[in-house]
């Protein structure tokens, strides 16, 4: 015989460790046995994480414009923000902005972003598009060789000059085309009007090859910092532009400051009124919203590093050009700005506990109050082994009586034996053993009786 003493003060440690098995052995019997129900929890699971999309794609494409430009050298500066991120964004030149929203807009071309001029897209034209906002102006510039122009009749002066319009499909040559419509006159009828690339551009006019170009593109951008660089090119004084930018909503109207090239050389001598677009960036709609969440944050952090030759710090970025759709990511940045979990967790992880909460906090708003109209698991699976066996007894007490056959009572009490058995293997939390073992002494009690009454048939 043992002499280990009785513990007279309960251990906690011991007791929660119990509990924690029971609670475990309890939920592996019910998933054994209810393993259609593990199924449906699981396929439930899969399908939200299908349908939410946690983890955005590694690889993203945005259409640049052309080589030497601005969009070019902004999207560069949006690489070292995705590569922190674990993301590689591949920059894909094209023709211009006409030429990335069209790839864009095609599913067929791999491009899930593009930098654009505003005023390039015909509201509507791109229900499949979303806009995260403008990111700078873009100056539509006139650069010229010869004696500076002013004054009236400046169409007529230059009607016999070969200019420059840049590409078809180009932001240039679409919004040029749309500035000259206003005076009655067509590109298509102008054979002095050239349709070159910015580069070569740059390069015939430096050369003395041509008289002028036009170009839409920011002042950062290395071809206009080249031609603002000639001392011997003139840049257009557009002394009517804010009438044109009343006409034309996507344009505004910009100075370029007196002396700001240069104070020393007082570079140029006079404000220079110009016409300006703004920098747009466009991307599908089913773009993954952590990549989206990704281009405003950074575009916010370039925004700050920008000269703002033209506008103010703060103003970009912002959903200026109206004529594609805002991207409810955008949206919502706009509105409120990044929640404070930016600060403290990768962003495609804060952006996923940011679109997932409300649905996370809608199921805990169910189950909870559920959860305590029932008790634990441990508990419930204890009392249906029980009560189910008390069931089984009443049913072989109630045939019992109604037999006369020894044959009857026989197989009665081997049911008996069979649930004896299985109520032995059965695995009941300890706070059901009491009545575990008060169901044994009731199957007893029944077996006796039978007995008794078989006994007493076989006398007779």
């Amino acid at each position: 015989m043992s002499n280990k003493p009785f513990k007279k003060t309960p251990s906690v440690l011991e007791h929660t460790k119990s509990d924690l098995v029971e609670e475990v052995s309890a939920w592996h019997k019910f998933f054994v046995h209810e393993w259609r129900w593990l199924m449906i929890v699981l396929a439930s699971l899969a399908g939200l994480l299908i349908f939410s999309k946690p983890l955005p794609p590694r690889d993203v494409y945005i259409a640049a414009s052309q080589p030497g430009s601005t969009f070019e050298l902004i999207a560069k500066k949006f690489v070292p923000y995705f590569e922190k991120e674990g993301i590689r964004l591949h920059l894909v030149n094209t023709a211009g902005s006409g030429a990335s929203i069209d790839d864009l807009a095609d599913r067929n071309v791999k491009i899930n972003a593009a930098l654009l001029v505003a005023g390039v897209a015909e509201h509507s034209a791109y229900p499949h598009l979303r806009s995260l906002g403008s990111l700078e102006h873009v100056p539509l510039w006139f650069f010229y060789r010869g004696p500076e122009f002013s004054g009236k009749g400046v169409f007529k002066h230059f009607s016999d000059k070969k200019i420059a319009v840049g590409l078809d499909k180009s932001g240039t040559q679409i919004i040029t085309r749309k500035v000259l419509n206003i005076s009655h006159i067509d590109l298509d009828d102008r054979p002095n009007f050239l349709r070159l690339s910015t580069k070569e551009a740059v390069q015939r006019l430096t050369d003395g090859d041509i008289d002028g170009m036009i170009v839409l593109d920011g002042p950062e951008g290395p071809n206009v910092q080249r031609l603002l660089s000639e001392q011997n090119l003139n840049i257009f004084n557009f002394v009517h532009a804010r009438t044109y930018a009343t006409k034309l909503p996507f344009l505004e109207m910009v100075t370029l400051p007196r002396g700001v090239l240069s104070v020393e050389e007082n570079r140029p001598d006079q404000n220079i009124d110009m016409l300006a677009s703004t920098l747009t960036l466009l991307v599908e709609e089913d773009l993954h919203p952590a990549i989206q969440q990704i281009f405003l944050m950074a575009a916010t952090e370039i925004s700050k590093d920008q000269s703002h030759l033209f506008g103010k710090p703060d103003r970009f970025p912002a959903y200026l050009d109206r004529s594609i759709d805002i991207s409810p990511v955008a949206k919502q940045f706009y509105d409120n700005g990044p929640s404070f979990l930016y600060r403290f967790l990768p962003i495609w992880l804060a952006n996923y506990v940011e679109r997932i909460w409300f649905y996370v906090f809608g199921f805990f708003a169910v189950i909870i109050p559920l959860s305590r109209l029932f008790p634990s698991l441990r508990i419930k699976h204890s009392v249906w082994v029980v009560s189910e066996a008390y069931e089984e007894i009443q049913s072989i007490e109630k045939e019992a009586a109604r037999t006369q056959s020894d044959d009857d009572l026989r197989n009665l009490i081997d049911r008996l034996d069979l649930l004896d058995a299985e109520t032995r293997e059965s695995w009941v939390t300890s706070d059901e053993m009491n009545r575990l073992y008060t169901m044994k002494g009731a199957i007893n009690l029944l077996r006796m009786k039978l007995y008794k009454r078989l006994s007493h048939t076989d006398q007779v």
